[in-house]
């Protein structure tokens, strides 16, 4: 009988085993279930299809009406000349743009894809981008019939949107994930200046006056100080890169109206943007550290005192 004991015990032992191995093996295959059901290696989450499509669209359709179409600029002459409406080249900004949400697309469809465990770019981020897709395509086709006000509202919704982004993807700390919303960002900003300036700088080429030259400089500091906000809190110059671009362009464009204007727009703008972009941190850390010094070498002096009274004393 106590052998029979002993053999029960001793299978009942070694069974328990057996079933906890099973245990951890099914909780571990349990959680690698669990992962790739969240990851979904090798599917691509349906987010990430329509930031795609809204992509594909975007590109599709800014190459058909600028190639097809004409820039569309033409409408204001009838009213007057707008004097913030910066060249048609300037669009030429669109290439690095779409270049750089290109390869973000790429990048987050690699991590959806990988089998190794690669945390995903988030839903909410991806959602994002896709908005800002299709919030753009209807500001592009709206331009095109010179709907100034309508363009303005869609434009500062893809100005929400992509600095959505932006703000997620700064968060992950890589500079090339947040570089092409930056850039974005930056361009609709732009975009924005560009929408106020055909409502509130339209005037006579040659009777300007003062009100609409001066509103343009207005905008362009308001610019160059946005573009300095960016660098000094999010360290970024690509923000500062599209601002720049857009001043060089605002430039060209009052070359055919006063040349007194284009100078001035020409000092105000390379002023702003070395404000912009200037480190001026490297600047004050010299004079930072000899403040430093300064400081420290008074805090020496009192010790000298008690040394020469105990001298003094015991004297």
């Amino acid at each position: 009988m106590a052998g029979e004991r002993e053999r029960s015990s001793g299978r009942s032992g070694t069974a328990e085993p057996r079933t906890s191995a099973r245990g951890v093996g099914g909780a571990a295959h349990g959680d690698l279930a669990g992962s790739s059901g969240a990851v979904r290696p090798g599917r691509l989450p349906v987010d990430l299809v329509i930031a795609w499509v809204a992509f594909v669209a975007l590109v599709a359709a800014t190459v058909l009406l600028q190639v097809m179409v004409g820039s569309g600029a033409e409408g204001a002459d009838a009213e007057g000349f707008a004097w913030f409406a910066p060249a048609g080249w300037m669009r030429l900004i669109l290439i690095p743009l779409y270049a750089g949400v290109a390869a973000w697309l790429a990048f987050a469809t690699r991590r959806a894809m990988s089998v190794a465990r690669h945390a995903p770019v988030s839903a909410l981020t991806m959602g994002g981008v896709a908005v800002l897709g299709v919030l753009d395509l209807a500001a592009l086709i709206l331009d095109r019939f010179a709907l100034e006000p309508a363009v303005l509202v869609l434009t500062l919704a893809c100005w929400a949107a992509s600095g959505f982004v932006f703000v997620r993807e700064r968060a992950t700390g890589a500079r090339s994930r947040f570089m092409p919303f930056a850039l974005y960002l930056g361009w609709n900003t732009v975009r924005i200046a560009c929408a106020v300036g055909a409502l509130i700088t339209v005037a006579p080429a040659d009777e300007p006056g003062v009100a609409a030259p001066l509103a343009t400089i207005a905008i362009m500091i308001v610019l160059a100080i946005l573009a300095f906000l960016m660098r000094r809190l999010c360290d970024d110059y690509i923000f500062g890169a599209a601002v720049a671009w857009c001043f060089v362009a605002e430039v060209a464009h009052l070359a055919g109206a006063s040349m007194f204007w284009t100078v001035a727009a020409a000092i105000a703008g390379a002023a702003g943007i070395f404000f912009a972009l200037a480190p001026w941190e490297r600047f004050r850390r010299p004079v930072s550290s000899d403040r430093a010094g300064s400081t420290s070498r008074p805090s020496a002096r009192p010790q000298a005192g008690p040394r020469t009274d105990r001298t003094s004393s015991r004297s």
